[in-house]
């Protein structure tokens, strides 16, 4: 148990220090060697923490469902408005955190490739918010002509389409103030209460 705590542990380090990598190069002309020679370690270590080069995307995006289930989805509260403002809001932090270049992985990264579905509804991010969505129309607070799941659904294709947006023009703006604009128009466009 300790042994994957610390392998964890260090490839989480070893992700912090390819991201600022990605956004100088570009994830499509990063190369392993590049990778190992920037980090001081061999490429075995690499392979050791990320079988294969793409396993780097899996990472990306099992790192921003871990941001959302330990980070955000326990500082929800009663009202379901506020926490997709905060749905909204965080995603723009962890783009933020992590830069544009990984953000560009994350929106533009295939839908799926042989072993993977990048996109899946079933992920946690999605999850949390497709639950988020059904509790505001069960109790009423958000009033939209469609389905909860689909609202859901669009809501993640904004939100990855504002991640985009920034991602491809370097992150030249603030990418959170956009979310917080984007949360205000859909607090309307759903019918939100005060």
């Amino acid at each position: 148990m300790r042994t994957a705590v610390k392998k964890n542990a260090r490839r989480q380090e070893l992700l912090e220090q390819i991201y600022p990598m990605i956004d100088q190069v570009g994830y499509e002309n990063l190369t392993v060697r590049g990778i190992c020679t920037s980090l001081g370690i061999s490429t075995g270590t690499f392979y050791h923490y990320f079988p294969e080069k793409a396993d780097l995307l899996l990472a990306f995006f099992a790192g921003i469902d871990d941001f959302y289930q330990q980070e955000v989805l326990p500082r929800f509260g009663p009202d379901e408005a506020a926490n997709l403002d905060r749905f909204i809001h965080s995603y723009g932090v962890y783009c933020q955190r992590v830069g544009a270049g990984v953000c560009r992985c994350l929106t533009s990264a295939p839908a799926h490739d042989a072993k993977r579905n990048y996109l899946s509804e079933s992920r946690p991010i999605s999850r949390i918010l497709e639950e988020l969505m059904i509790r505001g129309a069960a109790s009423g607070r958000f009033t939209c002509p469609f389905p909860p799941e689909q609202c859901a659904r669009m809501v993640m294709i904004s939100v990855r389409g504002h991640g985009s947006d920034w991602a491809k023009r370097g992150g030249e703006y603030d990418l959170i103030r956009s979310l917080d604009d984007y949360a205000l128009l859909l607090r309307i466009a759903l019918g939100c209460r005060p």
